[in-house]
């Protein structure tokens, strides 16, 4: 069936070879038509951010983030406790993104 997922329930979005899955603040995990980059343009750049090429997340789903290897950070999410990492190239927009 098809299920409605509120914007304000996603946590991240995830993509994972030819899909897109969205994780929302349960921890359920919802397949996606729409390619990572084409629901991104539509996100709200406010509250939402692509961490690196495959990640994307809601700023209300961050528990706390990290220093990691290099210039990446190990951001950890509220619920699920999952813990997703920022690329070196996106990590200093990441921290002005927070700063907002």
């Amino acid at each position: 069936g098809v299920f409605i997922l509120a914007v304000n329930e996603i946590a991240y979005l995830q993509a994972q070879g030819d899909f897109v899955f969205a994780f929302d603040q349960k921890g359920g995990k919802h397949i996606l038509n729409n390619s990572l980059n084409g629901l991104y343009e539509t996100l709200d750049p406010d509250l939402f951010f692509m961490i690196n090429r495959s990640e994307v997340i809601h700023i209300d789903s961050i528990l706390k983030y990290n220093s990691y290897i290099k210039n990446r950070l190990a951001i950890t999410l509220k619920n699920p406790s999952v813990v997703l990492y920022t690329s070196n190239n996106r990590t200093p927009k990441f921290r002005e993104w927070l700063e907002k």
